[in-house]
Protein backbone atom coordinates (compact mmCIF):
# COMPACT_ATOMS: atom_id res chain seq x y z
CA UNK A 1 0.00 0.00 0.00
CA UNK A 2 2.84 2.21 0.85
CA UNK A 3 4.16 1.67 -2.76
CA UNK A 4 1.04 2.78 -4.21
CA UNK A 5 1.11 5.98 -2.43
CA UNK A 6 4.19 6.66 -3.50
CA UNK A 7 3.57 5.93 -6.95
CA UNK A 8 0.07 8.25 -6.64
CA UNK A 9 2.57 10.87 -5.36
CA UNK A 10 5.28 11.01 -7.90
CA UNK A 11 2.60 10.50 -10.31
CA UNK A 12 0.89 13.68 -9.23
CA UNK A 13 4.50 15.57 -8.76
CA UNK A 14 4.95 14.40 -12.42
CA UNK A 15 1.75 16.06 -13.57
CA UNK A 16 2.08 19.13 -11.30
CA UNK A 17 5.47 19.74 -13.38
CA UNK A 18 3.92 19.26 -16.52
CA UNK A 19 0.95 21.60 -15.71
CA UNK A 20 3.20 24.36 -14.82
CA UNK A 21 5.65 24.49 -17.71
CA UNK A 22 2.42 24.46 -20.27
CA UNK A 23 1.17 27.21 -18.30
CA UNK A 24 4.76 29.44 -17.87
CA UNK A 25 5.58 28.57 -21.50
CA UNK A 26 2.04 29.39 -22.93
CA UNK A 27 2.01 32.36 -20.54
CA UNK A 28 5.45 33.65 -22.31
CA UNK A 29 3.91 33.24 -25.44
CA UNK A 30 1.16 35.86 -25.16
CA UNK A 31 -1.21 32.77 -25.03
CA UNK A 32 -5.13 32.74 -22.99
CA UNK A 33 -5.86 30.13 -20.11
CA UNK A 34 -8.04 28.70 -22.96
CA UNK A 35 -4.98 28.02 -25.79
CA UNK A 36 -3.25 26.78 -23.20
CA UNK A 37 -6.00 24.03 -22.63
CA UNK A 38 -6.30 23.56 -26.17
CA UNK A 39 -2.81 22.89 -26.76
CA UNK A 40 -3.08 19.86 -24.23
CA UNK A 41 -6.04 18.96 -25.58
CA UNK A 42 -4.49 18.48 -29.03
CA UNK A 43 -1.63 17.06 -27.41
CA UNK A 44 -4.32 14.28 -25.95
CA UNK A 45 -6.33 13.78 -29.14
CA UNK A 46 -2.83 13.10 -30.85
CA UNK A 47 -1.98 10.37 -28.34
CA UNK A 48 -5.32 8.63 -28.15
CA UNK A 49 -5.01 8.15 -32.06
CA UNK A 50 -1.34 6.62 -32.29
CA UNK A 51 -2.92 3.94 -29.27
CA UNK A 52 -5.62 3.59 -31.59
CA UNK A 53 -3.38 2.91 -34.66
CA UNK A 54 -0.93 0.49 -32.63
CA UNK A 55 -4.16 -1.37 -31.25
CA UNK A 56 -5.35 -2.30 -34.63
CA UNK A 57 -1.74 -3.12 -35.29
CA UNK A 58 -1.27 -5.35 -33.43
CA UNK A 59 -4.26 -7.33 -33.37
CA UNK A 60 -3.76 -7.65 -37.56
CA UNK A 61 -3.77 -11.57 -38.71
CA UNK A 62 -4.70 -12.85 -34.63
CA UNK A 63 -7.72 -14.84 -34.22
CA UNK A 64 -9.22 -16.67 -31.19
CA UNK A 65 -7.35 -16.62 -27.79
CA UNK A 66 -4.44 -14.61 -28.76
CA UNK A 67 -6.59 -11.69 -30.14
CA UNK A 68 -9.03 -11.95 -27.23
CA UNK A 69 -6.01 -11.48 -25.17
CA UNK A 70 -4.57 -7.99 -27.13
CA UNK A 71 -7.77 -7.01 -26.84
CA UNK A 72 -7.71 -7.19 -22.99
CA UNK A 73 -4.33 -5.37 -22.95
CA UNK A 74 -5.63 -2.84 -25.92
CA UNK A 75 -8.76 -1.94 -23.45
CA UNK A 76 -6.21 -1.68 -20.60
CA UNK A 77 -4.06 0.62 -22.06
CA UNK A 78 -7.27 2.94 -23.46
CA UNK A 79 -8.25 3.24 -19.81
CA UNK A 80 -4.71 3.99 -18.86
CA UNK A 81 -4.30 6.46 -20.98
CA UNK A 82 -8.13 8.26 -20.63
CA UNK A 83 -6.99 8.28 -16.93
CA UNK A 84 -3.78 10.12 -17.54
CA UNK A 85 -5.44 12.62 -19.80
CA UNK A 86 -7.88 13.38 -17.05
CA UNK A 87 -5.27 14.00 -14.16
CA UNK A 88 -2.80 15.85 -16.44
CA UNK A 89 -5.91 18.22 -17.47
CA UNK A 90 -7.18 18.45 -13.66
CA UNK A 91 -3.52 19.54 -13.02
CA UNK A 92 -3.39 21.89 -15.89
CA UNK A 93 -6.74 23.34 -14.20
CA UNK A 94 -5.31 23.54 -10.86
CA UNK A 95 -2.06 25.32 -12.47
CA UNK A 96 -3.81 27.84 -14.07
CA UNK A 97 -5.76 28.65 -10.98
CA UNK A 98 -2.15 28.74 -9.10
CA UNK A 99 -0.85 30.90 -11.59
CA UNK A 100 -3.86 33.30 -11.64
CA UNK A 101 -4.03 33.61 -7.88
CA UNK A 102 0.22 34.24 -7.62
CA UNK A 103 0.31 36.73 -10.29
CA UNK A 104 -3.28 38.64 -9.57
CA UNK A 105 -1.72 40.75 -7.25
CA UNK A 106 0.27 42.40 -9.68
CA UNK A 107 -2.40 42.59 -12.35
CA UNK A 108 -0.48 39.84 -14.65
CA UNK A 109 -3.14 37.00 -13.76
CA UNK A 110 -5.75 39.04 -15.52
CA UNK A 111 -4.92 37.29 -19.40
CA UNK A 112 -5.22 33.63 -17.44
CA UNK A 113 -8.55 34.53 -16.20
CA UNK A 114 -10.27 36.53 -18.81
CA UNK A 115 -9.52 33.43 -21.29
CA UNK A 116 -7.77 36.45 -23.72
CA UNK A 117 -4.26 36.69 -25.38
CA UNK A 118 -2.36 39.50 -24.92
CA UNK A 119 1.03 40.23 -26.34
CA UNK A 120 3.89 40.98 -23.60
CA UNK A 121 5.87 43.58 -24.50
CA UNK A 122 9.55 43.27 -25.41
CA UNK A 123 11.12 45.30 -23.05
CA UNK A 124 8.78 43.80 -19.97
CA UNK A 125 9.86 39.71 -21.43
CA UNK A 126 12.89 39.04 -19.60
CA UNK A 127 11.78 40.97 -16.24
CA UNK A 128 8.42 39.12 -16.72
CA UNK A 129 10.27 35.45 -17.63
CA UNK A 130 12.48 36.34 -14.40
CA UNK A 131 9.74 36.54 -11.99
CA UNK A 132 8.18 32.78 -13.45
CA UNK A 133 11.21 31.48 -12.91
CA UNK A 134 11.23 33.15 -9.21
CA UNK A 135 7.94 31.63 -8.90
CA UNK A 136 7.64 27.99 -11.02
CA UNK A 137 8.20 26.54 -7.34
CA UNK A 138 5.37 28.15 -5.69
CA UNK A 139 2.85 27.85 -8.69
CA UNK A 140 3.91 24.07 -8.77
CA UNK A 141 2.97 23.98 -5.07
CA UNK A 142 -0.41 25.19 -5.32
CA UNK A 143 -1.04 23.24 -8.27
CA UNK A 144 -0.66 19.94 -6.45
CA UNK A 145 -2.41 21.39 -3.72
CA UNK A 146 -5.15 22.25 -5.73
CA UNK A 147 -4.94 19.15 -7.88
CA UNK A 148 -4.75 17.00 -4.10
CA UNK A 149 -8.14 19.09 -3.09
CA UNK A 150 -9.88 18.11 -5.95
CA UNK A 151 -8.87 14.35 -6.11
CA UNK A 152 -10.28 14.98 -2.36
CA UNK A 153 -13.40 15.75 -3.10
CA UNK A 154 -14.07 13.76 -5.41
CA UNK A 155 -14.10 11.33 -2.48
CA UNK A 156 -12.49 7.31 -2.40
CA UNK A 157 -13.16 5.43 -5.84
CA UNK A 158 -15.56 2.21 -6.03
CA UNK A 159 -11.94 0.20 -5.93
CA UNK A 160 -10.94 1.79 -2.68
CA UNK A 161 -14.63 1.58 -0.32
CA UNK A 162 -14.86 -2.54 -2.07
CA UNK A 163 -11.24 -2.75 -0.50
CA UNK A 164 -11.82 -1.28 2.58
CA UNK A 165 -15.70 -3.22 3.29
CA UNK A 166 -13.95 -6.35 2.11
CA UNK A 167 -11.25 -5.86 4.80
CA UNK A 168 -13.30 -4.29 7.57
CA UNK A 169 -15.10 -7.78 7.04
CA UNK A 170 -11.77 -10.05 7.25
CA UNK A 171 -10.65 -7.89 10.34
CA UNK A 172 -13.47 -9.07 12.26
CA UNK A 173 -12.40 -12.54 11.67
CA UNK A 174 -8.50 -12.14 12.18
CA UNK A 175 -7.75 -12.08 8.41
CA UNK A 176 -6.57 -9.96 6.50
CA UNK A 177 -6.14 -9.24 2.25
CA UNK A 178 -3.32 -10.26 0.68
CA UNK A 179 -2.83 -9.31 -2.84
CA UNK A 180 -1.56 -11.46 -5.62
CA UNK A 181 -1.05 -10.71 -9.59
CA UNK A 182 -3.65 -9.26 -11.08
CA UNK A 183 -3.59 -11.38 -14.15
CA UNK A 184 -5.87 -13.87 -15.94
CA UNK A 185 -4.46 -16.31 -13.56
CA UNK A 186 -5.28 -14.61 -10.61
CA UNK A 187 -8.11 -17.09 -9.26
CA UNK A 188 -5.84 -20.02 -9.28
CA UNK A 189 -2.72 -17.94 -7.97
CA UNK A 190 -4.98 -16.39 -5.14
CA UNK A 191 -5.82 -20.91 -3.98
CA UNK A 192 -2.34 -21.45 -4.70
CA UNK A 193 -0.91 -19.19 -1.71
CA UNK A 194 -3.78 -20.35 0.20
CA UNK A 195 -2.12 -23.81 -0.24
CA UNK A 196 0.93 -22.56 0.36
CA UNK A 197 0.47 -20.69 4.04
CA UNK A 198 -0.75 -24.17 4.55
CA UNK A 199 2.06 -25.63 3.58
CA UNK A 200 0.87 -27.93 1.06
CA UNK A 201 4.01 -29.58 -0.10
CA UNK A 202 2.70 -30.35 -3.87
CA UNK A 203 1.68 -27.03 -4.52
CA UNK A 204 4.09 -25.79 -3.07
CA UNK A 205 7.04 -27.12 -5.03
CA UNK A 206 5.94 -26.11 -8.02
CA UNK A 207 7.56 -23.79 -10.02
CA UNK A 208 3.94 -22.33 -11.76
CA UNK A 209 1.40 -23.96 -9.17
CA UNK A 210 -0.82 -21.55 -10.33
CA UNK A 211 -0.75 -23.73 -13.57
CA UNK A 212 -1.15 -27.51 -11.90
CA UNK A 213 -4.47 -25.85 -10.18
CA UNK A 214 -5.16 -25.50 -13.61
CA UNK A 215 -4.89 -28.73 -14.79
CA UNK A 216 -6.64 -29.93 -11.56
CA UNK A 217 -9.65 -27.80 -12.01
CA UNK A 218 -9.83 -29.00 -15.74
CA UNK A 219 -9.33 -32.79 -14.87
CA UNK A 220 -11.84 -32.37 -12.30
CA UNK A 221 -14.67 -30.69 -14.34
CA UNK A 222 -14.22 -33.11 -16.98
CA UNK A 223 -14.57 -36.22 -14.52
CA UNK A 224 -17.69 -34.32 -12.42
CA UNK A 225 -18.97 -33.27 -16.48
CA UNK A 226 -22.59 -33.27 -15.61
CA UNK A 227 -21.90 -30.75 -12.75
CA UNK A 228 -20.73 -28.52 -14.74
CA UNK A 229 -21.92 -28.75 -18.50
CA UNK A 230 -25.15 -27.57 -17.73
CA UNK A 231 -24.04 -24.04 -16.76
CA UNK A 232 -21.72 -23.28 -19.37
CA UNK A 233 -22.66 -21.20 -22.32
CA UNK A 234 -21.93 -22.97 -25.61
CA UNK A 235 -22.76 -22.50 -28.96
CA UNK A 236 -22.21 -22.31 -32.38
CA UNK A 237 -20.63 -18.69 -32.58
CA UNK A 238 -17.81 -19.75 -29.96
CA UNK A 239 -20.22 -19.16 -26.33
CA UNK A 240 -18.32 -18.46 -23.17
CA UNK A 241 -14.33 -17.93 -23.47
CA UNK A 242 -14.96 -18.69 -27.31
CA UNK A 243 -15.60 -22.41 -26.70
CA UNK A 244 -17.64 -24.26 -28.85
CA UNK A 245 -17.56 -27.42 -26.99
CA UNK A 246 -17.53 -28.34 -23.19
CA UNK A 247 -13.52 -30.12 -24.26
CA UNK A 248 -12.60 -26.99 -25.70
CA UNK A 249 -13.83 -24.70 -22.24
CA UNK A 250 -11.81 -27.26 -20.72
CA UNK A 251 -9.08 -26.88 -22.51
CA UNK A 252 -9.13 -23.21 -22.09
CA UNK A 253 -9.21 -23.97 -18.11
CA UNK A 254 -6.31 -25.43 -18.21
CA UNK A 255 -3.86 -23.76 -21.05
CA UNK A 256 -5.08 -19.97 -21.23
CA UNK A 257 -4.43 -17.13 -19.28
CA UNK A 258 -8.57 -16.66 -19.22
CA UNK A 259 -9.93 -15.22 -15.88
CA UNK A 260 -11.55 -18.01 -13.58
CA UNK A 261 -14.80 -17.27 -11.87
CA UNK A 262 -17.74 -19.45 -9.58
CA UNK A 263 -17.49 -22.63 -11.40
CA UNK A 264 -14.08 -23.02 -11.27
CA UNK A 265 -13.73 -22.37 -7.51
CA UNK A 266 -16.21 -25.32 -7.32
CA UNK A 267 -14.22 -27.14 -9.04
CA UNK A 268 -11.10 -26.27 -7.09
CA UNK A 269 -12.89 -27.18 -3.87
CA UNK A 270 -13.79 -30.53 -5.03
CA UNK A 271 -10.37 -31.26 -6.64
CA UNK A 272 -9.22 -30.64 -3.14
CA UNK A 273 -11.35 -31.68 -1.40
CA UNK A 274 -11.71 -28.40 0.79
CA UNK A 275 -13.50 -25.94 1.57
CA UNK A 276 -12.99 -22.26 0.31
CA UNK A 277 -14.57 -19.49 1.86
CA UNK A 278 -15.23 -16.51 -0.61
CA UNK A 279 -15.30 -13.02 0.79
CA UNK A 280 -16.78 -10.19 -0.96
CA UNK A 281 -18.06 -6.65 -0.11
CA UNK A 282 -21.59 -6.78 -1.38
CA UNK A 283 -22.80 -10.08 0.10
CA UNK A 284 -21.97 -12.38 2.69
CA UNK A 285 -19.29 -14.89 2.75
CA UNK A 286 -20.09 -17.76 0.51
CA UNK A 287 -18.60 -21.33 0.91
CA UNK A 288 -17.62 -23.38 -2.36
CA UNK A 289 -17.24 -27.34 -1.21
CA UNK A 290 -18.89 -27.05 1.93
CA UNK A 291 -19.51 -30.36 2.40
CA UNK A 292 -16.02 -30.52 2.84
CA UNK A 293 -14.31 -30.68 6.21
CA UNK A 294 -10.99 -29.26 7.29
CA UNK A 295 -9.43 -25.67 7.65
CA UNK A 296 -10.74 -24.16 4.92
CA UNK A 297 -8.83 -21.72 1.84
CA UNK A 298 -9.89 -18.14 1.88
CA UNK A 299 -9.77 -15.68 -0.89
CA UNK A 300 -11.36 -12.89 -1.62
CA UNK A 301 -13.44 -11.31 -4.78
CA UNK A 302 -13.37 -8.10 -6.17
CA UNK A 303 -15.44 -6.49 -8.98
CA UNK A 304 -13.91 -3.08 -8.90
CA UNK A 305 -9.90 -4.19 -8.32
CA UNK A 306 -9.31 -3.66 -12.32
CA UNK A 307 -10.90 -1.10 -14.68
CA UNK A 308 -11.80 -3.98 -16.68
CA UNK A 309 -13.34 -6.51 -14.42
CA UNK A 310 -13.05 -8.81 -11.71
CA UNK A 311 -10.57 -10.35 -9.51
CA UNK A 312 -9.72 -12.59 -6.72
CA UNK A 313 -7.00 -11.99 -4.19
CA UNK A 314 -5.96 -13.92 -1.50
CA UNK A 315 -6.03 -13.95 2.49
CA UNK A 316 -3.49 -14.35 5.02
CA UNK A 317 -3.92 -13.97 9.23
CA UNK A 318 -4.03 -10.51 10.60
CA UNK A 319 -0.82 -10.97 12.49
CA UNK A 320 1.22 -11.64 9.83
CA UNK A 321 0.69 -8.24 8.87
CA UNK A 322 1.88 -6.60 12.40
CA UNK A 323 4.93 -8.86 12.06
CA UNK A 324 6.10 -7.64 8.65
CA UNK A 325 5.40 -4.66 9.95
CA UNK A 326 7.72 -4.49 13.13
CA UNK A 327 10.28 -6.97 11.03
Amino acid sequence: MAEETAAAETAMSAEASMAAELVAAGTAEGKSAALIKEGLQSKHKAERKALRKDGNDALSGLKGDERKRVEVENNKKKEEQAEKHGAEMAALEAALEAAASAEGENGDGEQLAAGTSMAVPKQNQVTRAQKRREKKKEQEKLAKERFAERKAQAGPSRRDREMETISAKLLGKGFALKEVEADGHCLYRAVADQLIQKKQTSVGESKEPHKLLRTMCAQYMRTHRPLFEPFIALDDEGGEQGAHSFEEYLDTVQNSAEWGGQLELRALAGALQTPIEVYAADGPMVIMGEDFTGEPLRVSFHQHFLTLGEHYNSVQPSSAIAEADNF
